[in-house]
């Protein structure tokens, strides 16, 4: 039996219980920075659907302060940057991204597209490169981004073998036809041109640069009866729609 006033049996239980409440009180914190992060992320993502960039940007942001290793977080603000025309932030985003996690694909596609428009054509090259290495099933939009930087360079034959590959593996991706029509064109093989261009119409009939392409098509073949129609086409496409009409 412990002795009157012998404090030494009983100074364990207090410490215990103090340790408890510190282990529930960092277990409570850590649910509600993983709630604050999820919700955020959710938030961010609906945002993306609903074609509201700005505020994706601002839920990705908040998710990124709870949990700053978030890597679909910063490709998915990536993905909103890219909405908004902003190439630096998706290139730094994917990038981030990419780091944290190096399997994300969509964090590669996006700065390789960023990077094309940036003229960092090499770069774009290397990303798609390794989609195309590394990726099962290789996707229809690694090949056409590699096919824009390479036909961005001049370099108008891979062009063609990759603008081919993406259409093998997306036979409606009408701008791999268009593309590659250009480039086919830049080899003088116009009626192969004419082809693409005919197609990428087909595909999407309400688009004029289509028509406008199939026309310098014409032109470099000497039609230009069957130019001069695609031009007015091209025209009556262009033409902004009457007030209260739609097309």
């Amino acid at each position: 039996m412990p002795r009157n006033g012998d404090p030494g049996v009983m100074t364990g239980l207090p410490r215990l219980r103090l340790l408890a409440l510190t282990l529930m009180l960092a277990l409570a914190a850590s649910c509600a920075r993983e709630k604050a992060r999820t919700d955020a992320y959710e938030r961010g993502l609906e945002a993306i659907k609903n074609n509201d960039p700005d505020l994706a940007i601002a839920c990705f942001d908040e998710a990124i302060r709870a949990d700053p290793k978030n890597a679909l977080a910063y490709a998915n603000r990536g993905a909103a940057y890219a909405a908004k025309g902003d190439d630096t932030n998706v290139i730094a985003d994917c990038t981030e991204a990419i780091r944290l996690d190096p399997q994300l694909r969509d964090a590669y596609i996006n700065r390789a597209q960023a990077c094309i428009n940036e003229a960092e054509y090499d770069r774009a090259i290397a990303d798609c490169n390794i989609l195309i290495e590394k990726s099962t099933p290789v996707t229809a939009k690694s090949y056409y981004n590699r096919g824009l930087a390479y036909l961005s360079k001049g370099e108008d034959l891979k062009a063609v073998a990759d603008f081919t590959e993406a259409i093998k593996i997306n036979p409606r991706y009408m701008e791999a036809f268009g593309n590659r029509g250009i480039a086919l064109l830049k080899l003088k093989q116009t009626d192969l041109a004419i082809g693409d261009f005919t197609q990428a119409i087909h595909l999407a009939p309400a688009d004029a640069n289509g028509y406008i392409l199939r026309a310098k098509a014409y032109r470099a073949r000497g039609d230009d009866k069957d130019a001069a129609g695609d031009e007015l086409k091209a025209q009556e496409l262009k033409k902004p729609v009457a007030e209260g009409g739609a097309r």
